[in-house]
């Protein structure tokens, strides 16, 4: 695996997502790329990220924690995304990717290829990146038809990500805001350092 990923020039990866999270396999495999560290498969490579789920948000929070775990790994992440929701409705009979979805996916290739390129020692010309579609994230109007979908007639509660009484998303318990998710990585990173410096300043101090 870890020759494949060297032989590419970019690599793109679509996920799933498991409780707020990327699937175990698609960590393992990452982890194993990302050694021997610095120098591995995943170090500089130009890499995207899209996802899509069954439900109403598309994998946002896999996709956020998976572009986490290959920046760390040294990844060249791209900053975007392609949130696909209600991922069946995607396609229509005949199996093919509605056009909206299908545009925002060329736009993705077409701006990993754009990396890619420029990543090759020999890379000349300037190539424009292409651009999403603004309709990435399901709109309000789209989360409330699919919410009312989802609404058994005789039960109390919202589903999750739905509009409560208070007019603000429920969500599952034990599931924070990205927002909060992500000052809370941001605190753990600093944390660690923070030990690694302690633990560095008592080396040299010991072979002094």
């Amino acid at each position: 695996m870890r020759h494949e990923i060297t032989a590419a020039d970019g690599l793109l990866f679509a996920t799933p997502e498991y409780n707020a999270s990327i699937p175990g396999q698609l960590k393992n495999a990452v982890d194993w790329a990302s050694r021997p560290f610095p120098a591995n498969a995943l170090r500089g490579r130009p890499a995207a990220v899209i996802g899509a789920s069954t439900g109403i948000f598309g994998a946002v929070w896999a996709q956020a924690e998976l572009r986490k775990v290959l920046t760390t790994a040294g990844a060249d992440v791209l900053d975007l995304e392609l949130v696909i929701a209600d991922a069946p409705a995607a396609f229509d009979a005949e199996g093919r990717l509605d056009d909206l979805v299908r545009a925002d996916l060329e736009a993705v290739i077409a701006n990993l290829h754009a990396a890619a390129v420029a990543s090759l020692p020999a890379a000349g010309g300037d190539l424009a990146p292409a651009r999403l579609s603004r309709r990435r994230r399901p709109s309000q109007v789209d989360t409330d038809a699919r919410c009312a979908q989802l609404r058994a007639p005789d039960e109390p509660l919202e589903p999750a990500g739905c509009q409560d009484g208070s007019g603000s998303p429920s969500r599952a318990p034990g599931i924070k805001s990205s927002a909060t998710a992500s000052s809370r990585v941001v605190d753990t990173d600093r944390e660690e350092q923070a030990v690694t410096r302690d633990a560095s300043a008592r080396g040299d101090a010991r072979r002094k």
